[in-house]
């Protein structure tokens, strides 16, 4: 500079202008620096060293030898190109004299030396403008999807509130006409009795259509909304790249990259890097550091064969390996490792081949043992399986035939054995109701058996007193009669009520049948009435009737105490015959007549004593 101003000693002011400005420039006082060069050019406009000022004020260096420097021109915040590039400096050299272009060729072949070589798009001032442009019509369009979803979700929101409206009015109009109806109705009810209607229901459903609508247009407020802040959010960081020059973005990235590289340790990571150092297409070392770890993406990629061929073991997986070893381009040992996965696949060939023999010669074998339906089925579904191997498809439908056969028989067993089982059941049916008739006409005729025999014991006991009258030669008369009826009925009564009141819990045979009852009053009326019409006396019928009492009483324990019919009747014969002897002594009564009272009234008690046993003391009222 200093000796372009030599060659211009006749304009003294240009070079004291010059001169102040280079002061500006090394205090960096740009403006100022910049305004003084412009002053010089105003004389002279073909000043060399004036451009080169300016250019210093550009690139905001604050000497000119620093113009040669590519590190130092880096700590300014516009140097984005090559010098020769820059309008200054295009014009200072071509004012320039031959030294000072000499010297200025110099600078720019440096820079040269040590500027990228290309400076990828995404780097550019038009890239990053652009991008940032297009991102704030990305966020326009977010703010207008956000507005019109807002008034979509408030549309719906209203029009579900009107259907819910409509269905409020029904339930109301429903709980009048069931207050009018039943006088009170419930909102619970008045729901009840809607939900069937078709309007209500079509009010419902269009509720809950405008609903989900609604929710819809929700999801998609909280979607753009999401949208716009990523956009925000990468929109502003490219503003802050827009302020700095290419080659400086290229560092924000370049240091951004070389960062993950400390945490980097798995395949897709080293792919990511080398990817992002590609991108930035030789700039610093980013050509061999991508290399570094597209090796390393290969080498992660060949330790993962490896251990995924330790793991394989079959023909298909050895032939995948076999492949992407191969893919790999004779890396390491990768052509070696495709031979052995090729031979390994072989080898599962092989085996697979001897597996199938050894298969087929056991269903072979199974074969030649079946012997059921099932067994077949499952020899067919096995051969079938085994394809077209030697003769797998004949025994197939061998077995499928032997099954169809086997099939049929059991078809026509269950088919017999059904039948029998029918034929058995319906003779069992007619069986149990033969024994059911049996049994209800067994019960009808114990019931009215007993009756009759309590009924005949009754007319045997009236008959035989009239008979031992007749062969006494002696009639009772009506009065006698009267009370050879009455009186056995009215201690009948009273003894019915009685054991009623005393024995009302006791166990059936606990009970006293009406037939005994006959049979032990009659013996004791029979008592004291033969001592009272044969003259026994007041104190003799006393004493009859006690004694009569007494057995009576006695008989009901007498059966409880008695574990069989045997048992029972021996001692109840024992109780008559006693009560018999005894009474007729004590009454009075002659020795015939109670012979005779005696056997009209114990044989014909046997039966009714059988019969209270057989039917657990049959009633007879």
């Amino acid at each position: 500079m200093e000796n372009q101003m030599k060659d211009n000693a006749g304009s003294p002011s240009v070079e004291s202008l010059v001169k102040r400005g280079c002061l500006f420039l090394e205090d960096s006082e740009w403006n100022k620096a910049d305004e003084y060069f412009d002053k010089a050019l105003d004389i002279n406009p073909e000043h060399a060293p004036a451009y080169i000022g300016k250019l210093c004020v550009e690139l905001m260096v604050r000497r000119e030898e620093s113009l040669g420097d590519y590190n130092e021109l880096r700590q300014g915040k516009k140097f984005d190109k090559l010098l020769g590039e820059y309008g200054n400096f295009q014009k200072a050299l071509r004012f320039a004299d031959d030294d000072y272009k000499k010297k200025l060729n110099g600078y720019d072949q440096k820079i040269k030396e040590n500027f990228p070589k290309t400076i990828p798009q995404r780097f550019t001032d038009e890239f990053v403008n652009g991008e940032i442009a297009r991102l704030e019509k990305e966020i326009a369009n977010c703010d207008a999807e956000i507005t019109k979803n807002k008034q979509a979700s408030d549309f719906w929101k209203s029009e579900a509130q009107r259907a819910n409206g409509n269905k409020q009015k029904m339930v109301e109009q429903q709980r009048s006409i069931n207050t009018n109806v039943w006088g009170v109705s419930t909102y619970e009810e008045a729901w009840k009795d809607l939900k069937d209607d078709s309007s209500f229901k079509s009010y419902g459903k269009e509720e809950t259509d405008c609903y989900d609508k609604k929710g819809k247009a929700d999801e998609l407020v909280y979607e753009y909304k999401d949208k716009k802040t990523k956009y925000e959010a990468i929109k502003l960081e490219l503003e802050q790249l827009a302020g700095i020059s290419c080659l400086d973005r290229m560092d924000v990235y370049y240091n951004r990259v070389v960062k993950d590289m400390q945490k980097a340790s798995t395949e897709d990571e080293f792919k990511s890097l080398a990817e992002q150092f590609r991108s930035l297409e030789g700039y610093k070392d980013s050509a061999e550091l991508a290399d570094k770890y597209g090796k390393l993406v290969i080498k992660a990629q060949y330790d993962k064969l490896v251990q995924e061929k330790n793991k394989a073991a079959t023909e298909e997986k050895y032939r995948e390996l076999s492949k992407q070893f191969r893919d790999m381009g004779g890396y390491e040992s990768s052509a070696k490792l495709a031979d052995e996965c090729d031979k390994l696949a072989d080898e599962c060939v092989k085996q697979k081949e001897r597996e199938k023999k050894a298969r087929y010669d056991a269903l072979v074998q199974a074969k030649s043992g079946a012997s059921t339906e099932d067994k077949y089925r499952q020899l067919t579904q096995d051969f079938r399986e085994m394809g077209n191997y030697e003769n797998a498809v004949q025994l197939a439908n061998e077995c499928d035939k032997q099954m169809n056969i086997l099939k049929k028989q059991r078809e026509e067993q269950e088919r017999q054995e059904q039948a029998r089982i029918a034929v058995r059941e319906a003779a069992e049916r007619e069986e149990t109701e033969r024994r059911n008739r049996y049994r209800e006409k067994k019960e009808k005729l114990k019931k009215s058996t007993g009756l009759l025999i309590q009924f005949g014991i009754l007319f045997v006991y009236l008959f035989l007193l009239w008979g031992t009258r007749l062969i006494y030669h002696r009639f009772y008369s009506i009065r006698e009669s009267i009370l050879i009826i009455i009186f056995p009925a009215v201690l009948s009564l009273v003894f019915g009520i009685i054991s009623r009141l005393f024995l009302k819990d006791a166990k059936p045979k606990l009970g006293l049948p009406w037939g005994t009852v006959f049979l032990l009053f009659g013996l004791a009326a029979t008592t004291v009435t033969g001592s009272v019409w044969d003259g026994g006396g007041i104190v003799r019928s006393i004493i009859s009737v006690i004694l009569a009492l007494i057995s009576i009483f006695s008989v009901p324990y007498i059966w409880a105490e008695s574990e069989g019919i045997f048992s029972s009747i021996g001692k109840t014969l024992g109780v008559v015959v006693a009560t018999a002897i005894v009474g007729g002594i004590i009454g009075g009564a002659s020795n015939n007549n109670s012979l005779f009272i005696f056997i009209g009234l114990v044989i014909p008690a046997i039966p009714g004593i059988i019969i209270m046993h057989k039917t657990e003391g049959a009633e007879l009222f």
